[in-house]
């Protein structure tokens, strides 16, 4: 079974490095979490002022978050894929 690495050099075709994206999704999903806990905390002391508070922060961060993925998603869909071949013998073929 071909491991990813052949198959990138059989194709042609070189994916975006996900590992990035993936840590900033990640890293922002666990500020999230960790809002929400703190939120929880809040919640069972009866300090009902701090938890709106600290909702509107994990609303504002999943908004901003919301919005970097859009970004994302429009940014890979408007580079060109090449997975077989040269990208000059696609155009030649349309």
């Amino acid at each position: 079974m071909p491991v990813l690495s052949d198959r990138i050099h059989q194709s042609n075709f070189i994916p975006a490095d996900p590992t990035p994206f993936r840590q900033m999704v990640d890293r922002r999903l666990s500020i999230a979490q960790k809002g929400l806990d703190e939120a929880r905390r809040h919640l069972a002391s009866g300090q009902a002022e701090d938890v709106d508070l600290v909702l509107e922060k994990i609303d504002e961060d999943l908004h901003l978050l919301r919005r970097r993925l859009s970004s994302e998603a429009e940014t890979v869909a408007r580079r060109p894929t090449v997975r077989y071949g040269r990208a000059d013998a696609i155009s030649e073929a349309n």
